[in-house]
């Protein structure tokens, strides 16, 4: 179905990812794991312990577990005492034999050679040192809550429960579909004029890391009857379909038309740069990305775009990186009427944090890639910025990794 909408529609890039996340049907599915397999997925129901923790009066500490009657008037003569009837040794966490309702440590007591026992300080209360059954969990109590992205602790906490399996969120699978009549498959000869089609690598490890199961395509060339029904068939099988390449103007770029036949396409592009060509679609209820070809834009992009994708899949939120006031070390220009972000090398050195613009393209990008670890949004009404001036950048790593020297 083409879209009612014929023009071309280009929108910023937050109101174009507000769009499809309020059109597109992401419809969660469920399974059942192993406890061990459940690190790092959401689980999908409340889970309530099997068991009560503790089963029965315990003790907190190591010492002796005795009658508090016994020292409601004070010290006791404990000349007569006999392990197994007025005491009995306790260990942390270890059930109290018999109804012994109170401990001592065993700092606060003494045992001769001859098992005589003196009590060198009284208990103050009726139940001290002890667990009551049930103080840590009950059974029915909730432990953890549906839509939690488990932790080892929450792990911990289900074993104890006596949970050993969990219904759990599908992992949202992420359809990745290169096209290019110019790639070639990494690890294959590179023939002259070619590219190696390296976005797929960094789009299938980040689905990964979020949560998602990829599922990537081979090459698509620039064929309209090839790319439409690759993306059919991605439909039918992933919940989220991003496809790559083929989205500016040139005379092969067939991917915003084919879009078009497939699904109703929101927006043709964004307002800012790198990737200003991406496009965003909804199609049978799910949402195409249309993520651009060079590296950079496409890294951009896919966290920009895909990510939030995927944790609404898993009601996750999306976390908004850290800012960072940074002085640049050269002047940045950009006159563009659109918003352009620029990868910065953050260092701190000399008591402050500096940014080194990355500026330029072929070597460039490479660095851009490996040791960007800020960006800085340019407003498309500012012309750029001179070495010295102080910018707020956004990190792209915890700020602790920030070389210091």
């Amino acid at each position: 179905m083409k879209s009612e909408n014929e023009e071309h529609i280009s929108l910023p890039g937050n109101e174009a990812l507000k769009r499809i996340m309020e059109r597109c049907n992401l419809k969660s599915r469920i399974e059942k794991v192993s406890l061990i397999d459940g690190l790092g997925r959401v689980c999908a129901y409340d889970i309530a312990s099997m068991n009560t923790l503790p089963n029965s009066l315990t003790s907190r500490l190591d010492g002796i577990a005795i009658y508090y009657h016994d020292f409601e008037n004070g010290i006791p003569d404990t000349s007569s005492w006999k392990r197994g009837v007025q005491y009995d040794f306790a260990n942390t966490g270890i059930a109290i034999k018999k109804d012994y309702d109170t401990v001592i440590k065993i700092e606060e007591v003494e045992i001769d050679k001859s098992g005589n026992i003196k009590i060198l300080k009284a208990p103050s209360a009726k139940g001290e040192l002890t667990q009551p059954a049930g103080q840590k969990m009950k059974k029915g109590d909730v432990l953890v809550k549906s839509h939690t992205l488990l932790t080892p602790s929450h792990l911990e906490i289900l074993a104890m429960g006596g949970i050993d399996k969990i219904d759990v969120l599908q992992k949202p699978v992420v359809a990745i579909i290169p096209t290019g009549n110019e790639l070639v498959p990494v690890g294959k000869p590179l023939p002259l004029g070619k590219n190696v089609e390296s976005n797929s690598i960094m789009m299938r490890t980040k689905v990964v890391l979020w949560g998602g199961q990829p599922l990537v395509y081979d090459i698509v060339p620039d064929d309209p009857k090839k790319i439409i029904n690759t993306l059919l068939d991605a439909l039918k099988k992933a919940d989220i379909i991003i496809i790559n390449g083929g989205s500016s103007k040139g005379t092969e770029d067939y991917n915003i038309k084919m879009l078009g036949e497939v699904g109703e396409v929101l927006a043709h592009e964004v307002e800012h740069g790198p990737g200003k060509h991406t496009s965003f679609t909804v199609a049978y209820g799910k949402p195409v990305i249309g993520i651009v070809g060079p590296p950079i834009g496409a890294e951009y992009t896919v966290d920009w775009y895909v990510m939030p994708l995927i944790n609404k899949y898993l009601f996750q939120p999306t976390i908004k990186p850290q800012r960072l006031q940074v002085v640049l070390t050269k002047p940045i220009v950009s006159k563009r009427p659109f918003d352009f972000y620029v990868r910065i090398i953050v260092k701190y050195e000399d008591g402050q944090y500096k940014g080194t613009p990355v500026i330029g393209r072929d070597k460039l990008v490479v660095e851009g890639l490996i040791h960007a670890n800020a960006h800085l949004c340019i407003p498309g009404d500012v012309d750029g910025y001179e070495a010295g001036d102080k910018v707020e950048v956004e990190l792209r790593c915890p700020i602790e990794l920030i070389t210091r020297n």
